[in-house]
């Protein structure tokens, strides 16, 4: 990774960060994890993950003129206790040098965390200049280098984040230091690293933790959040929410609604986006925008801005086949909420899904439960890839699908056996889902279809 700094930082600046002295002064334009793309005016970050150690690396970022920061290596221009709440630090101090940024949101939750993102920064676009997360960049890492990247004149800042453990929205928060919050919901993603939802909702409301004066918006009705005073509100489902969007009509070539707010109503509102999902984050988004710049007009200029709006999964045309490639990531609650989506387009609709991992003891019966989802929103086949393929099959079958149209693959090795499954049994003209956790890696199957 390597960051270009709009406001450079100087090296004197970065050590009192961590109330250290360098003698060294230095203009600091670059921020990188790697060694080979170290040079003078640049400082190294001494990362470790699954794969590398940044600390092995520290000699030659030396050698090649960084300035280096580490948790290992006393050795380093800057040694610290630890290197992911440092860089959270520097972003921190980065952002405050941001003098023309007017607000900061945050955006946490189980599912729809980048849809909402996206759209959000689509509609506030209109206005202001905005900077947002990239892609579904939104672990430690990436909230730090979404604020690193952060042109000196941004006005808005759109931060993901997500987060696998206790604790790890807190110190990104401390970070973000948002003014609004939103968390989206709360749901099975990740369970197997907490006990319950419960200690899952506790774990998304660490996203506060960094604010001062600010709002936080969230689904209404939702028990685990009822907790938070003061909460702004939004629903596609219930009127008695501040952001109520009432959906008048969901096609597969878009949708129209009314939305209301505290500050005035719109009336016929008409987007090319589809899906209950886009309309709860355009609810979610519609709330942030009723709370920094009111007005009927500026929020309905801000939706109409949202047509074209990149959100997640892509059509790709293959060999007669349509592939709608979602294999990014994958939750109980994702996948329910694409089928829904994709239960709009006629014709033949067939599945791959794969693995959703970090369910803990509830796997079993949450992929059996997605199985009966999909049969349930007329999807004709099934290729199930991976551990619980059995679980996804059970659940198809219990729920009505014919055993001939269900088919399995536990070897995540050989991605090319569902392939050939696909092309041996669909059809011209067929719409295929693909949906797993990102570690399962099924965008293979796709790249095997294409190459066959």
């Amino acid at each position: 990774m390597i960051i270009k700094l709009d406001l450079p930082l100087s090296s004197k600046e970065l050590a009192s960060l961590f109330n250290q002295e360098l003698l060294i002064d230095r203009k600091i334009e670059y921020i990188v994890t790697s060694s080979k793309e170290a040079r003078y005016n640049s400082l190294f970050i001494a990362l470790s993950g699954k794969n590398t150690d940044g600390d092995a690396y520290l000699d030659e970022a030396k050698s090649n003129g960084a300035l280096t920061l580490s948790a290992k290596r006393a050795d380093a221009d800057i040694y610290i206790d630890s290197v992911e709440r440092a860089l959270l630090k520097i972003a921190n101090h980065y952002k405050s040098k941001l003098t023309s940024l007017k607000y900061t949101v945050a955006i946490t939750g189980s599912v729809g965390k980048t849809t909402t993102k996206n759209l959000l920064e689509r509609m506030l676009s209109s206005k202001y200049k905005t900077h947002a997360t990239f892609g579904n960049y939104n672990n430690f890492l990436g909230c730090a280098h979404t604020i690193l990247t952060s042109p000196k004149n941004t006005e808005i800042l759109i931060i993901e984040a997500g987060m696998n453990h206790k604790g790890e929205l807190a110190d990104i928060s401390k970070a973000i230091a948002p003014d609004i919050s939103i968390i989206t919901n709360i749901g099975n993603a990740h369970v197997g690293n907490f006990s319950s939802k419960e200690e899952i909702a506790k774990a998304k409301m660490e996203i506060m933790i960094g604010m001062r004066d600010g709002k936080t918006i969230i689904p209404y009705g939702e028990p685990l959040l009822s907790d938070i005073n003061g909460a702004i509100t939004y629903s596609i489902t219930d009127s008695n929410a501040n952001c109520y969007l009432k959906p008048l009509d969901i096609g597969a070539d878009g949708s129209s609604f009314d939305l209301h707010t505290p500050h005035g109503s719109l009336y016929g509102l008409k987007i090319t986006l589809v899906g209950e999902h886009i309309l709860n984050s355009i609810a979610a988004c519609a709330a942030v925008l009723d709370s920094i710049m009111p007005g009927a007009e500026e929020i309905k200029q801000g939706i109409n801005n949202t047509d074209g709006t990149e959100t997640r999964g892509r059509f790709i045309k293959i060999n007669g086949l349509t592939v709608f490639d979602d294999s990014y990531s994958s939750s109980p609650e994702a996948v329910k909420a694409v089928l829904k989506r994709l239960s709009l387009i006629s014709g033949i609709k067939s599945a791959v899904l794969g693995d959703m991992l970090e369910l803990g003891e509830s796997s079993e019966a949450l992929h059996e439960d997605i199985g009966r989802e999909l049969f349930k929103y007329g999807f004709y086949r099934l290729f199930a890839f991976g551990k619980y393929a059995d679980s996804i099959c059970r659940g198809a079958i219990n729920a009505g699908m014919k055993k001939e149209n269900v088919f399995l693959n536990y070897d995540l090795n050989h991605p090319e056996l569902t392939a050939n499954q696909i092309l041996k049994n669909c059809t011209e003209g067929e719409l295929i889902l693909v949906k797993a956790s990102h570690e399962i890696k099924a965008e293979r199957i796709i790249k095997s279809i294409e190459n066959q």
